[in-house]
C-alpha cells in the first residue's frame, strides 16, 4: 500500500510540473518580446529586480547586477564568431541578432520554459565585450543570468 501511495505521489507532483511548466512557457509566449538593441551606443541599463546581470548600466540600488564584461581578444571579427560558435552550442540558446559589433539571444530554461534575453556588444576600442542577460519573468532569477555569463566567459577562454 505504501508503495501505490509512493508512486500516486510521484505521479501527481509531475503533473504538476508539468502544469507548472506549461502555464510559465504560455506566459512568456504570450508577452511581447523586448526589442532587443542598443541605445545610445550601450547595452539598456537594467531595473531594479535582482534578475539580471550586466557590464554596463546596474541599476544603482543593484550593485549584485554589476559582472565584468568578457575580455576582447583577436580582431572584433574572430571575438564575434567565436561568442556565436559557443552560444551556438548552449543547450536552450537561440540567436536572434547578428551584428558586427552586437548579438542578441533568447535563453530557454529547461524545466519551466523561463525565457531570458542575453545581449552582448563588443567594443574593440576598451578591448572587451559588454554583457547585459536579464530575465523576463519574476522577481529573482538565482543567479541563473551571473551563472551564464560565466559560463560564456570560461568557454571563450576554452
Amino acid at each position: 500500500m505504501r508503495a501505490l501511495i509512493l508512486v500516486f505521489g510521484i505521479v501527481l507532483a509531475l503533473a504538476g510540473l508539468l502544469v507548472v511548466r506549461l502555464v510559465f512557457a504560455a506566459r512568456a509566449s504570450e508577452k511581447p518580446r523586448p526589442a532587443p538593441g542598443l541605445l545610445n551606443g550601450k547595452l539598456r541599463p537594467t531595473g531594479a529586480r535582482p534578475n539580471c546581470v550586466t557590464s554596463e548600466g546596474a541599476h544603482p540600488r543593484q550593485p549584485g547586477q554589476a559582472i565584468e564584461p568578457l575580455p576582447l581578444t583577436g580582431t572584433p571579427e574572430e571575438a564575434r564568431e567565436r561568442l556565436l560558435r559557443v552560444l551556438a552550442a548552449m543547450p536552450g540558446v537561440e540567436i536572434t541578432v547578428k551584428e558586427p559589433l552586437y548579438v542578441a539571444a533568447t535563453c530557454r530554461s529547461r524545466l519551466f520554459g523561463f525565457v531570458d534575453d542575453l545581449e552582448l556588444r563588443l567594443d574593440p576600442a576598451a578591448g572587451v565585450v559588454h554583457v547585459r542577460s536579464a530575465s523576463r519573468e519574476g522577481y529573482s532569477d538565482m543567479k541563473t543570468n551571473r551563472k551564464r555569463v560565466e559560463e560564456i566567459r570560461s568557454r571563450i577562454g576554452s
